[in-house]
């Protein structure tokens, strides 16, 4: 592909951010967190929105380049409502609007457009009518900063040193990827906290996926109450002894009862399997009747589930930082922003329109 080309393609990779986010979106995001009185007449506060998710689209790029690939673009595409930058900004410039918008602006808009879970269906009759999602996330290096140290520098679980980091939790819907929910929090805040609100969204219907940070008993509990069946991985070394083998391998088991906040739970009945040949690690799941549920069927859905880390590799490359931002309050930003970017792309390799031979 030649300059041109590129350049032409980088403008309607910026003009899809525009349509995936229409002006009135941002802008109601704008005016939810009482940061549509913060004006400047070079960059207003939707052109700061637009300006982080071209960023975050090219992490690589220049603040100088990335405002001209934005001007550039508006003119192309001519969105609705949307004017291009009558000048291109310093690095300086950008970075007092950065702060001045701050990032709830970017996490509410993002609430505005993650897939919204329909009504709780009939119980289902079979596995394949359960609504797959996953509970994940990653913990992801942000610039060494003293502000981001302040905040993102804890030490990770066990005591292992490094730089800030910052934990990066979602709620993805397995099948297409599309996020449901998600936190941006430093990696000490307690992690059933996080998870628990995460939750929120799933119901009778819904199969969550989870990994063996998340298979605390509590948390499980929590999950459970939802009405959502749970099919997670267990942490290393703990063992579920059986109480009753089953046709398929797999075997009932309970966890003990629990003395918490809430009150007394009486134990709990779950069905344990082996992940896979040689794998040495279990599964618990809520769905207890084999017929409905084989063993097999169940190995090859968590097997094959989709992965937060696979899908944003680009956030944070093997060696390489991908954020930029040295305030904690722009590091939150920035990851809103990577979010919503990623939330565009999936949506558009996902329209029917677009996947259709006859389109």
């Amino acid at each position: 592909m030649g300059i041109a080309e590129q350049r032409l393609a980088d403008r309607l990779a910026v003009g899809m951010l525009t349509w995936t986010y229409p002006l009135e979106a941002v802008e109601r995001a704008i005016t939810a967190c009482g940061r549509d009185g913060k004006r400047n007449r070079l960059l207003p506060p939707h052109l700061v929105v637009y300006f982080v998710l071209a960023m975050c689209m090219f992490p690589a790029a220049r603040y100088e380049e990335i405002a001209q690939l934005l001007a550039e673009s508006i003119r192309l595409t001519a969105p609705a409502g949307l004017t291009a930058l009558r000048a291109v900004p310093s690095t300086a410039a950008v970075s007092r609007a950065r702060m001045r918008l701050g990032a709830d602006p970017l996490e509410a808009l993002f609430s505005q457009v993650a897939a919204v879970r329909p009504g709780a269906p009939a119980a289902a009759e079979r596995l394949a009518e359960l609504r797959v999602r996953v509970l994940g996330g990653r913990v992801a290096p942000v610039p060494d900063s003293p502000e981001n140290a302040a905040l993102y520098g804890a030490p990770l679980p066990g005591g292992a040193p490094g730089g800030p980091r910052v934990r990066i939790s979602v709620l993805a819907d397995n099948a297409g990827g599309a996020l449901l929910g998600a936190r941006v929090d430093p990696v000490g805040t307690d992690l059933a906290e996080v998870a628990e609100s995460l939750l929120d969204a799933v119901g009778p219907g819904d199969l969550v996926l989870a990994g063996a940070e998340y298979g605390r008993p509590a948390l499980w509990r929590a999950a459970a109450r939802t009405g959502a069946d749970l099919l997670w991985s267990v942490p290393q070394g703990v063992v579920l002894p059986p109480s009753r083998r089953l046709a398929d391998g797999s075997a009932l088991t309970e966890l003990p009862a629990r003395h918490g906040p809430r009150g007394r739970s009486g134990p709990a009945t779950v069905r344990v399997l082996a992940a896979g040949p040689g794998s040495g690690r279990q599964l618990i799941t809520t769905l207890l009747d084999p017929r409905f549920a084989p063993a097999p069927a169940l190995r090859d859905i968590y097997r094959d589930r989709w992965s937060f880390e696979a899908a944003t590799r680009r956030l944070a490359q093997r060696g390489k930082r991908e954020l930029r931002s040295r305030y904690p309050e722009t590091v939150r930003q920035e990851i809103w922003g990577h979010l919503l970017v990623y939330s565009a792309v999936q949506r558009l390799s996902n329209d029917p329109l677009l996947k259709s031979p006859n389109s």
